[in-house]
């Protein structure tokens, strides 16, 4: 097989087909590899840092301990590679493909969006060509072409650069769940749910339906607040906590007229709300006030301990 002292050299001889080749160790940082194919290579301890790799394809690559930091990733194919040990930090990640790939102890933190939107193009007569394999500039967002593959940039609209983020997470969930490494997925299940809810807006052209939007804003803000979209079950027993606590300071502070004729005091504030918590317990003694008062904690109580209940069997089966 030929060798080849620079990956530049490469390229000039192969052009975009880099497939099925002993690519080990080389260097190709800060290089325009727009649709380059390194299918079936062995590309492991390869550096591709600050590298524009858009539609790029590693379709069963081995790219062990290989780094993509500050990498421009958009729909770049990684499905059936080797990503063990390989780091994406601070890469620029959209609709990337992962199935099938091999994550374990993959680098994905502190990915970046690019600061403007990217999209691909087909009219590319009046766009500045870039040659493959020279060097390139992934901070300088204007529009250009490699061959027949264009892009362009726009500003992201109204809350869009959540709801990219969401879907980033949800990819990097599934690769993870598809490999069988539930704590890393259900680190970017929750962080999926967290941008998603942060992507709603009732005034965004991307939304549809006021009622159907509020409703599923303020679900999603109660989800997390409560138990960490079912991720963090103390949460939950937090909020039971602070639920009884709150209740106990009405009782104490309206205890006249509440709970005429009773024992005063923010030790027995403490007791009969602790207590009515879950058995919602009503006496001849309370006033009316005080018995709807006692039936709302004890009914909100029970949908936080069901909550606290769902949330850790989640974990326990998941585990």
């Amino acid at each position: 097989m030929k060798s080849f002292d620079s990956a530049i050299d490469l390229i000039k001889e192969c052009g975009t087909n880099l497939s099925n080749k002993d690519l080990t160790g080389m260097n190709f940082s800060g290089l325009c590899l727009v649709g380059v194919d390194f299918s079936g290579s062995d590309c492991s301890f390869c550096c591709f840092d600050h590298s524009d790799l858009s539609l790029a394809k590693f379709v069963g690559s081995n790219l062990y301990q290989s780094s993509f930091k500050e990498a421009v990733l958009y729909v770049t194919c990684f499905e059936g590679s080797n990503l063990t040990r390989a780091s994406f930090r601070q890469s620029f990640l959209y609709g990337v493909i992962f199935h099938g790939a091999n994550p374990t102890y993959a680098d994905f933190s502190s990915y970046r969006l690019e600061m403007k939107r990217r999209m691909s193009v087909k009219d590319v007569a009046s766009l500045r060509q870039i040659a493959i394999g020279t060097s390139v500039d992934i901070y300088k967002l204007e529009a250009f072409a490699v061959g027949n593959k264009g892009f362009r940039f726009r500003e992201y609209r109204l809350r869009e650069a959540r709801k990219v983020r969401s879907q980033i997470h949800n990819r990097l969930k599934r690769l993870y769940r598809d490999f069988s490494l539930p704590d890393q997925a259900a680190t970017h299940y929750y962080q999926e749910k967290y941008w998603n809810t942060r992507s709603l807006s009732l005034n965004s052209p991307m939304q549809h339906g006021l009622l159907k939007t509020s409703f599923s804003l303020v679900l999603g803000f109660l989800n997390e607040l409560l138990c960490g979209y079912g991720e963090k079950p103390h949460r939950a027993l937090l909020s039971l906590v602070v639920w009884m606590c709150c209740f106990a300071s009405i009782y104490w502070c309206f205890h006249l007229f509440l709970f005429p004729n009773t024992e005063d005091g923010i030790g027995h504030a403490l007791y009969l709300s602790a207590t009515c918590c879950v058995t919602g317990v009503h006496s001849d003694k309370f006033s009316l006030a005080g018995k709807v008062l006692v039936s709302v904690q004890a009914w909100g109580s029970i949908c936080l301990i069901a909550l606290f209940a769902a949330a850790l069997i989640r974990r326990v089966i998941r585990d």
